[in-house]
């Protein structure tokens, strides 16, 4: 009697872990961001492009350190589902929150590059 009472323990226990280990939840790991930069220079051409607002190309340089990286963005238009993105402002810090270096270009979307003091005026 005690030794079934004690497989049906254990099995019961075995049970419990495997259910409790998949039915929680995986939250996948953070990965770092790439850090923050100082824009060194920042290039921006528009042109006018119809129904679609302006086309616009970006081009930044950034310094973090004693390393200088080039950072573009694809061209993209402003009146694109009612998005709309403001110009980087020069000397302001940004920081990328997704993306890779290769060599001295860092390769990210726009949206992962957020400028600093606009996203201390969302907190506040």
């Amino acid at each position: 009697m005690t030794q079934t009472n004690n497989t049906r323990q254990i099995f019961v226990a075995c049970a419990l872990l495997a259910l409790t280990s998949s039915a929680l939840p995986q939250t996948p790991a953070k990965s770092p961001s790439l850090g923050v930069f100082d824009i060194v220079k920042y290039e921006r051409s528009e042109v006018f492009a119809g129904k679609l607002g302006n086309r616009v190309s970006e081009k930044l340089t950034l310094k973090q350190g004693e390393k200088t990286y080039t950072l573009s963005f694809g061209r993209y238009h402003t009146r694109v589902s009612g998005q709309t993105s403001k110009p980087f402002c020069p000397g302001c810090p940004i920081e990328i929150k997704k993306g890779r270096i290769v060599k001295n270009e860092i390769r990210a979307d726009r949206r992962d590059v957020i400028q600093l003091h606009e996203k201390d005026k969302e907190k506040q």
